[in-house]
C-alpha cells in the first residue's frame, strides 16, 4: 500500500484529512464530536500525550499508527497512552494500512 494511492480518494469522499504540521484546535476537534468519526493519528516519540489526548473525542473510532520517520511513537505505545483517555481502535502497520483499513470499515 502507498499512501499516495489514497490521498485523493480520502480528500473526495468527505473525509477530513489532518497531515502533519496542522494544528487543530480544541474547538475544531469539539464541533466534529456530532459526526461519525474515524481518526488516523501517529505521533513522534516527544510529545507530550498527556495534554493533546484530552483534546480528542471519546466517541471516534481510532486508528495508531508509527510515522515512518526515526522518531515516531510505537503505535502500541500510542494505543495504550489513548486508552488511559478513553480513545480506542486498533494498531495499524503504516499510515497506509490505516487508511486502507478505514475505508474498509466506513
Amino acid at each position: 500500500m502507498k499512501l499516495a494511492q489514497y490521498k485523493h480518494d480520502v480528500t473526495t469522499k468527505n473525509f477530513l484529512l489532518v497531515q502533519h504540521g496542522y494544528f487543530v484546535t480544541d474547538c475544531e476537534v469539539h464541533a466534529l464530536v456530532k459526526t461519525v468519526l474515524h481518526m488516523i493519528i501517529g505521533f513522534v516519540n516527544d510529545k507530550d500525550l498527556s495534554k493533546i489526548l484530552p483534546l480528542f473525542p471519546a466517541n471516534a473510532t481510532y486508528y495508531f499508527c508509527k510515522p515512518n520517520i526515526p522518531r515516531g511513537l510505537d503505535a502500541r505505545e500510542l494505543q495504550k497512552q489513548a486508552a488511559a483517555f478513553g480513545l480506542n481502535g486498533e494498531v495499524q502497520s503504516s499510515v497506509a494500512m490505516a487508511l486502507y483499513t478505514l475505508r474498509q470499515n466506513k
